[in-house]
């Protein structure tokens, strides 16, 4: 689902060149429980699922035709925006290629910003977002002992 400012974004961001990529960076992660429950967590990735490539009209062959998403990453011509969460990738039961990520989840999110309406909005589960924060205490805490000892 995309952020009501999406397309004026990635408009923002066009400039005449060819294989241009247009990477807006941060997105929700958003994983389906029962009960229209979720877990939504930050997500902000280089050349995620919902990457732009804005080609020439003389010689496009549209964003499918690189095999990965992060292939868009070694592109010359490459435009960043990352000042807010642009989109949501649902995670459900039926993914084949999603996973959920180590990322900090949230207890609250615009979903009318995306699109939803009353009728097709989630409610966001607080005690398994806690849990899942939680959760990432040692993850976390690995990459600050990394960073501090790293250090030279």
């Amino acid at each position: 689902m995309l952020h009501k400012d999406y397309i004026k974004t990635v408009q923002e961001h066009f400039k005449p060149v060819h294989d241009l990529v247009i990477d807006l960076r941060r997105g929700f992660q958003l994983t389906m429980l029962p009960d229209r429950k979720a877990i939504v967590k930050l997500y902000n990735a280089i050349a995620n699922p919902f990457v732009n490539l804005a080609e020439s009209t003389d010689s496009f062959q549209t964003v499918l035709k690189e095999r990965a998403h992060n292939c868009f990453r070694d592109y010359k011509n490459f435009s960043t925006e990352d000042s807010k969460e642009m989109y949501i990738q649902i995670v459900h039961q039926y993914n084949l290629m999603n996973a959920t990520f180590k990322h900090k989840a949230v207890s609250g999110v615009d979903f009318s910003d995306y699109g939803m309406t009353e009728d097709t909005t989630f409610t966001i589960d607080h005690f398994k977002t806690l849990k899942h924060n939680i959760s990432r205490i040692p993850f976390v805490m690995g990459h600050i002992l990394k960073r501090v000892f790293n250090k030279k």
